[in-house]
């Protein structure tokens, strides 16, 4: 996978290594079920960040998600998330979820697992439609051209699921 262009993601080639690993932890890589890689979740929300319509709030917002782990981890473990085992990981990811923020910035990354997962492979994610396979999902037709907006309609919803500010509480 190319080092992404942080000039268009917010993220620096380290954070993204943790968004991927982070998205392994979420969702790992069984025998007979897609994880993470296999469903290209981090290129896919690299994909997503990068495109001029996802909103910058968001972009800092995936941004300082990235950081908080960082530090709880280094609070924790004196090592940044990537250097910690599984099950470490794990108790970061679980203390980072006792956080408003952090519930929030995690509830966003399942929700790109999820697209990465069930989306269109136009998109960038779930290449081969491997997760329609698992699901045994037969996709509508049309399908969207490839290279296609990824990130329509994020602005309008994701704001209203996951509210950032301190007077209303997340989930």
């Amino acid at each position: 996978m190319p080092e992404p262009d942080t000039s268009l993601t917010g993220l620096t080639p380290m954070q993204w290594k943790m968004m991927a690993a982070v998205h392994e932890q979420l969702l790992p890589s069984e025998a007979e079920i897609p994880g993470a890689r296999e469903i290209n979740a981090a290129g896919f929300l690299r994909l997503v960040m990068a495109d001029p319509r996802f909103d910058s709030t968001d972009r800092e917002y995936m941004r300082a998600g990235a950081v908080e782990l960082e530090d709880v981890c280094r609070a924790l473990y004196s090592k940044s998330f990537l250097a910690l085992g599984s099950e470490h990981r794990e108790a970061a990811l679980r203390r980072l979820e006792q956080r408003r923020t952090g519930r929030g910035w995690l509830a966003e990354l399942l929700e790109f697992l999820i697209e990465a997962l069930l989306g269109d492979p136009s998109h960038g994610g779930n290449p081969d439609g491997v997760g329609w396979q698992w699901m045994e999902i037969h996709p509508a037709f049309p399908r969207p051209p490839a290279g296609g907006d990824c990130s329509r309609g994020r602005k309008k919803w994701s704001s209203f699921f996951l509210p950032r500010s301190p007077r209303v509480c997340c989930f």
